[in-house]
């Protein structure tokens, strides 16, 4: 967990989708000649009320942030003996897996008529593999 994604769920997604939605009524009412002097106390409580449901639905996205993040905790601390840590991908042998690796013998070399060696083989769909 970052401090950067932790920052994206909090401050950037209240001031954008909480504050703008109450900010982008409160706005084009004004624009589009809704909101006057004279009926500022009907379009006050509308931008106030835009603003609770969006801070709401914000509190909910923010519950399910922190669980996601909760959970990716507890995979993290569950990982398999078999998979790899960061350092061991670092020093990872390539050829001396291929070398150990048991799939390679699938392909035979079969002689051609003009007595060079071809791979062929089949793959897991039965269809015949030449090179």
């Amino acid at each position: 967990m970052t401090l950067a994604r932790w920052y994206d769920a909090f401050v950037s997604k209240l001031v954008l989708e909480v504050f703008g939605a109450a900010g982008a009524v409160w706005g084009f009412s004004e624009i589009v000649f809704l909101r006057t002097p004279d009926t500022v106390y009907i379009w006050r409580p509308i931008a106030i009320t835009i603003g609770v449901v969006f801070t709401l639905r914000w509190i909910f996205a923010l519950k399910a942030f922190v669980q996601s993040e909760n959970d990716a905790v507890e995979i993290k601390s569950q990982l398999q003996p078999t998979e790899m840590q960061r350092d061991e991908v670092a020093n990872f042998d390539v050829e001396k897996a291929v070398a150990s690796d048991e799939h390679i013998d699938d392909l035979e070399l079969e002689e051609t008529h003009s007595g060079e060696t071809e791979a062929s083989g089949e793959n897991e769909n039965g269809l015949k593999l030449e090179a």
